[in-house]
């Protein structure tokens, strides 16, 4: 290490032990740069990360808690920096927890990450969530998910976690309800989100993104254009042009064009 009173020095041992996949070793350097220099923040964090990696969970989940105490603000006030760091902790405190199977303690980390707000409260009720699923207590999962759309009615996430919970806690019918609901307020059906799925089984395309992509400008027309109206009108593919008719010797694009405004006003009759 050069010089054995170098904090620093021990620091980037463990991060080059770590790297390649010494942990033992990586524990004991890091353990001296603590020795070294206890406030140092990151080394905590790394200790944390290599305890976790050796199956250290209670003394991962020590050190972890002491990050918690260190980068928290009894006032509630952060900067944007201070925001993501307190987060980050509190996310590999409530994962420890859940390795350990112990949902209440996953679940309070995650409630002080949600009381950061924005972003943050809504990824958390997510995870708030699972960790009730994980932990087969799926009341709670109601409960909690019930909770994140009271908090964010305009979250669309936060109501289909709550119709995924319904549907698989013996409210089916409620919770298909409440997803026809969300895809009706976006202008959509079933079957055409059923049409991705089954074009990108069979033909593998579109993928995730480019079905997104289409999405979000079919939304948009469907906000401005039609005014957040769904068309009532049905394509009749009898009326459509023959599949061996061109445009600018183009064979297929007569018959793809009115298929295509089809789709972006939800017209295309079921498959």
């Amino acid at each position: 290490a050069g010089d054995p009173t170098n904090a620093d020095a021990w620091g980037q041992i463990a991060q080059i032990d770590q790297a390649n996949n010494q942990f033992p070793a990586a524990l004991t350097a890091i353990r001296k740069a603590r020795d070294l220099d206890s406030e140092n923040l990151e080394y905590q964090f790394q200790e944390a990360t290599i305890d976790d990696a050796l199956d250290h969970l209670d003394d991962a989940a020590k050190v972890y808690s002491q990050l918690v105490a260190a980068t928290e603000h009894s006032s509630g006030v952060y900067s944007d920096r201070e925001k993501g760091n307190y987060a980050l902790v509190l996310d590999r405190l409530a994962q420890v927890y859940r390795e350990q199977g112990r949902a209440d303690q996953a679940v309070a980390a995650y409630q002080k990450k949600a009381s950061l707000g924005g972003d943050y409260e809504e990824a958390a009720y997510d995870q708030e969530v699972e960790a009730w699923r994980e932990a087969h207590q799926y009341d709670k999962a109601v409960s909690t998910a019930q909770e994140a759309v009271q908090k964010q009615p305009k979250s669309v996430d936060a109501k289909l976690t709550l119709a995924r919970q319904l549907t698989d806690t013996g409210h089916a019918e409620q919770g298909i309800a409440m997803a026809k609901a969300l895809l009706a307020a976006n202008g959509l059906t079933a079957q055409h989100l059923y049409d991705y799925a089954e074009d990108f089984t069979t033909g593998g395309e579109p993928d995730w993104d480019l079905a997104l992509a289409i999405e979000l400008v079919r939304r948009d027309y469907f906000r401005n254009a039609q005014d957040g109206r769904p068309s009532t009108a049905v394509l009749d593919e009898n009326t459509l042009p023959g599949k061996d008719e061109a445009i600018r010797g183009i064979t297929w694009l007569p018959r793809i064009l009115p298929k295509a405004l089809s789709k972006l006003r939800v017209e295309l009759p079921p498959t």
